[in-house]
């Protein structure tokens, strides 16, 4: 058996982006551990010749399936007694994965929970984004509260796992959870009460380009916005004054999964077409607003002025302020 296993899914990366991360997460491992590439059906498929690293496996998928199916694919076929995930954009740091082990083994945890380095490369800022150096053992609602916001709760990247608890407890990645995967992947680890121990140091360092997935259309946000509500629900109802605690934190009313899927269709790839922009205003024109025309108007206004019109100085100034609010540690890049 290995001793931790990486897996790495992607979907027409750049085969520079792909070198770089793999490059990083050999450095951080050892012979005993092993990389599992998953290449979700990319244009160009990943070779692993790409690579100097001797432990990487190469799992093609014969169409795209989307990452929770890929990294589900990457758990499968992990035989490490942890598991890991990273995106193929990223990286990681040296010391990050024998410092959460080594916390995983001394308090016999479920899960380590690391920081992030937050890389905003179009706007050249950066965040960092820190745990304490704690054992919480099965996360109370504070906890949970706590770790959210310090931005460190929905990341699957910043975690290093116990294989044979998801393997107990039968944890995957929801298909449908797009663009929410991660969020209801960790709620539900709550819910079985998995045990968690931070580590106090930044591992990971997670890159947000535009174009990538953070920001182009999501065809499943309706689907994976109301799963990602329906598990809160469930996790609030089982915990006494869990609403007083969040409030309605990740609850979303139709109302907002209409408005929301209505911008959706207006990012870039979504394949819509002013007929289907059309027809979905008229469809929903009792939420939108009565008067078709107007919603499109305004709606391309909106979206020409974050396009094209949105300098990035005050694109800049907006988000940096955003983090500083929330007692993010922020740097210009």
């Amino acid at each position: 058996m290995k001793r931790l296993s990486v897996i790495v899914p992607g979907y027409n990366t750049r085969k520079e982006w792909w070198v770089r991360c793999i490059a990083s997460i050999d450095m951080a491992l050892t012979e005993d551990d092993e990389i599992i590439v998953i290449d979700d059906g990319s244009v160009v498929p990943v070779e692993r010749d790409w690579f100097g690293s001797k432990i990487v496996t190469v799992i093609r998928h014969d169409k795209n399936k989307g990452l929770p199916t890929a990294r589900n694919t990457g758990l499968d076929a992990a035989k490490g007694r942890f598991v890991t995930f990273v995106d193929s954009d990223d990286e990681v740091l040296p010391d990050v994965y024998n410092r959460s082990l080594s916390a995983l083994e001394s308090t016999k945890s479920d899960l380590a929970v690391f920081g992030v380095n937050v890389r905003f490369t179009e706007e050249r800022f950066q965040v960092f984004d820190m745990p304490p150096d704690k054992y919480y053992g099965a996360l109370r609602p504070e906890d949970v509260k706590e770790l959210y916001r310090k931005r460190l709760f929905y990341y699957s990247c910043n975690k290093v796992f116990r294989h044979e608890f998801l393997a107990k407890n039968k944890m995957h990645f929801d298909p449908n959870g797009v663009p929410c995967e991660d969020a209801i992947f960790n709620v539900g680890l709550v819910m079985k009460k998995a045990k968690w121990v931070s580590v106090p140091c930044i591992g990971y360092i997670y890159y947000r380009y535009d174009g990538t997935i953070c920001s182009n259309y999501k065809p499943t946000y309706v689907e994976g916005t109301r799963a990602c509500t329906s598990i809160w629900r469930e996790y609030k109802s089982s915990i006494p004054n869990a609403h007083e605690i969040f409030g309605t934190y990740d609850e979303t009313s139709e109302d907002d999964i209409v408005r929301g899927q209505w911008m959706n269709i207006w990012r870039k790839g979504s394949g819509c077409g002013l007929r289907d922009k059309w027809g979905y205003a008229i469809a929903h024109r009792k939420i939108l607003g009565r008067c078709s025309l107007l919603v499109m108007l305004k709606t391309f206004v909106i979206m020409f002025s974050r396009n094209y019109l949105y300098v990035k100085p005050i694109r800049r100034w907006y988000q940096m302020r955003g983090m500083i609010r929330i007692g993010a540690k922020v740097e210009k890049l």
